[in-house]
């Protein structure tokens, strides 16, 4: 491996222009700068800084400082998606050389056709490479997971999938959006006006299951997908048929984008079935325990992840 090479590209935003129209508004919500600190490993005096700054014709730059690394270190980044970066990484990026700068490891770098900065779910990690081997030295999450979220990832041959069961999220229109609302805008498909969930088999919505689904090349958000989504308790066996929504952070705008709706859960395990076209993701023993649906639980955590299931019909 040469020197600068990195593990995974930056490439996480889109990467080419949405092809539906009505999207077009929704395209100028994506973040265009951030900063993140990165935070030192176990053991590790490192720490800096990573600057992300979308440029007004196109494409990405990235600039990494860094203190507390010898002036001739061999570093890598990375960005790999799932908490703490546990989870699948993108291929293909590569730093500049590093000056030393005031003390500091220094390298900036272009990165063409992003037009969003990601967030959610996703994590910066930098690694030092000694006798052949890497070691992380630091790590940010650009935008980490919401507290007591269940979840679990799994790649096809095309995708990552990113299931999440997190708590409640307002769902608002595009409409209650352009006058302040805040919470996760409902896209429109066709002729059909989007709905949250309020009750499920009879029982108060309590938490929120979304699903992410990103290109595994690119790391490109995949919009305009129909998945169809089965929630299954382990214990009971009761089946419920998730209503897939289209939505976004009124935030963050696309890099958020997802499918799910609300449903109601009880303390316990669930498996949940996902058909994306031809695809079946099946997500087994994701765990839900009390605290998560009273809102008292710790940051969320990785329960799980793997290779695609099979392929077959719902």
């Amino acid at each position: 491996m040469k020197p600068w090479v990195s593990r995974v590209a930056f490439l996480l935003a889109l990467t080419a222009p949405l092809a539906l129209p009505s999207f077009a508004a929704e395209q100028a919500l994506g973040l265009k700068q951030k900063m993140v600190t990165l935070m030192p490993s176990a053991h590790m005096k490192v720490s800096g800084q990573a600057q992300m700054t979308i440029l007004p014709h196109g494409g990405m730059r990235v600039r990494v400082a860094l203190t507390g690394v010898g002036q001739g270190a061999r570093v890598l980044d990375a960005l790999s998606f799932g908490t703490y970066g546990a989870g699948p990484s993108i291929p293909g990026f590569r730093l500049a050389k590093p000056v030393w700068e005031n003390g500091q490891w220094v390298s900036e770098t272009t990165v063409p056709k992003v037009a969003f900065i990601p967030e959610t779910g996703w994590c910066f990690k930098v690694f030092e490479e000694v006798g052949g081997r890497e070691k992380m030295i630091a790590m940010a999450d650009l935008g980490p997971i919401a507290k007591g979220t269940a979840e679990q990832q799994k790649e096809t041959a095309t995708s990552i999938v990113s299931l999440q069961i997190g708590p409640l999220s307002s769902m608002i229109t595009a409409a209650q959006a352009k006058h302040g609302l805040t919470g996760d805008v409902m896209v429109q498909t066709g002729n059909m006006m989007p709905a949250m969930a309020m009750t499920d088999h009879g029982q108060k919505v309590n938490m929120h299951l979304e699903l992410h689904v990103f290109s595994r090349q690119t790391g490109a958000v995949e919009l305009g997908l129909m998945p169809k989504i089965e929630l299954i308790s382990e214990k009971t066996g009761v089946k419920t048929i998730v209503q897939s929504v289209p939505m976004y952070s009124s935030k963050t705008g696309i890099p958020d984008y997802h499918y799910g709706n609300a449903v109601a859960v009880k303390p316990g395990r669930y498996t949940v079935n996902v058909q994306i076209g031809k695809e079946k993701i099946v997500f087994r023993g994701v765990l839900i325990t009390k605290a998560m649906i009273s809102g008292k639980a710790s940051p969320g955590g990785m329960t799980g992840m793997g290779n695609m299931s099979g392929m077959s019909g719902m």
